[in-house]
């Protein structure tokens, strides 16, 4: 709940805001139209690439668009997530309404209970 409007609060605009997933990009981004939202970058699986929890597709974004790893906040509600972030030295937040649950939490940890919290965690 409340994602689709966090995400076009023009207040919101300012992030610069990617997808990360295992999701094939088909999927993506019938869901995408159907919300009627741009990302300004979307990393799916792709052939000759490992996918999460490798972080070769983000590395690779991170280098394109000469980005910071400390500047870099993903999102995810399972462990695969935290360990993707953790081996692609990125800040991870945990979405603790999602579907999964985390094995090993570390004190440092980043939570959030609802979607539209995530943007005053970042900050």
């Amino acid at each position: 709940p409340g994602v689709i409007k966090s995400l076009k609060n023009p207040q919101n605009k300012n992030f610069f805001l990617g997808i990360w997933t295992s999701k094939h990009h088909l999927r993506v981004n019938k869901l995408l139209k159907k919300y009627n939202l741009n990302f300004k970058v979307i990393l799916t699986p792709e052939k000759g690439v490992k996918g999460k929890p490798h972080p070769d597709q983000l590395k690779k974004c991170l280098k394109n668009f000469k980005m910071s790893n400390k500047d870099v906040f993903y999102v995810g509600d399972m462990d695969p997530d935290r360990i993707a972030a953790s081996k692609a030295k990125i800040n991870f937040i945990y979405a603790s309404y999602g579907f999964g649950k985390l094995k090993k939490r570390s004190k440092k940890l980043i939570k959030i209970n609802k979607f539209e919290n995530v943007f005053k965690a970042i900050n």
